[in-house]
């Protein structure tokens, strides 16, 4: 199966926020029925050996680290570094979170495609001249990794000037605790956090962006309602249900990879997502961008 996900990088660079309360980092082992399964997980991202590619998505793993070097260098010698101590502007800020499991093991599975959605968010987003990096590549920041953007080329009223993408450290099912230290430590108000993870109760390609709603059984979605966040927009990736077989059966569908025959899917569908996410940076409603992209893909991502 051709590689498709780009390993997450962490440098050991911490992110400076006020009013940022540092805790030690306490990493959440998976639910007992996931134990068995992280022995098969292989990681693609490593074997590529992309490194600090890690924020080229689809771009870094097929056109390899150089490439994706020269894509970050380039847009971080385009925007200026924040200072330490600035803070988010809570109004012009919109975060987006994936959710997922921290680990190479966990690259390329169908539970972390909500990273690899942020990473293809990234990828999108860089390549283009109306966006640049802010700071380094992945600090570590609010129990999670952070990736800033910020404009560079103005657009309207009602479009986001900074974009923070976020990754949860705590594996999947402690998710709750980073996003809601994130949304609390920048005051950033709940209609600006998008989440970002997959759904089995939606074919493989399809995306379904929802103002309310339950967890469905996505254990790092029910953390963050736990933790008492409601109001976010839930964007979910779907990832197919196993046709037969029980508990053991869906564990083992969700830490594995995706077909063969699926990876076209999955690719197209993140593209859609990042395309998805510019939209909303970019000042279009909630409303319009669900009508938008929950239906079927029928045309090319530009």
């Amino acid at each position: 199966m051709a590689a498709f996900l780009a390993a997450a990088a962490s440098p050991n660079v911490a992110l400076q926020l006020r009013p940022l309360v540092r805790r030690p980092l306490q990493s959440t082992a998976l639910g007992r029925d996931s134990e068995p399964q992280r022995r098969r997980s292989v990681s693609f991202g490593a074997a590529q050996g992309l490194g600090v590619g890690a924020a080229a998505g689809f771009a870094g793993a097929f056109l390899g680290p150089a490439f994706s070097r020269r894509r970050l260098l380039a847009a971080r010698r385009a925007g200026a570094d924040l200072v330490d101590g600035e803070e988010a502007e809570s109004s012009q800020t919109l975060a987006i979170v994936g959710l997922g499991n921290v680990g190479a093991q966990f690259d390329g599975t169908r539970h972390n495609i909500g990273f690899a959605a942020v990473d293809e968010v990234a990828s999108k987003l860089l390549s283009s001249d109306r966006w640049a990096l802010s700071g380094s590549i992945w600090q570590e920041a609010f129990s999670g990794t952070v990736l800033r953007l910020k404009r560079t080329a103005s657009k309207g009223t009602d479009s986001y000037e900074e974009i923070l993408l976020f990754k949860p450290s705590s594996m999947m099912n402690g998710s709750g605790r980073p996003v809601s230290e994130l949304v609390s430590s920048l005051g950033l108000p709940e209609s600006a956090l998008v989440v970002m993870y997959d759904d089995m109760d939606l074919d493989v390609g399809r995306l379904r962006l929802r103002k309310s709603g339950s967890a469905g059984g996505q254990n790092g979605v029910k953390s963050i309602l736990n933790h008492g966040l409601q109001k976010f927009l839930r964007f979910r990736l779907g990832v197919s249900r196993p046709k037969t077989g029980g508990r053991e059966a869906i564990v083992g569908h969700v830490l594995g990879k995706f077909r063969h025959e699926e990876v076209d899917l999955s690719k197209e569908a993140l593209g859609r997502a990042a395309v998805a996410v510019e939209d909303l940076a970019d000042g279009v409603s909630w409303d319009n961008v669900m009508n938008k992209f929950n239906r079927p893909a029928t045309a090319t991502v530009a």
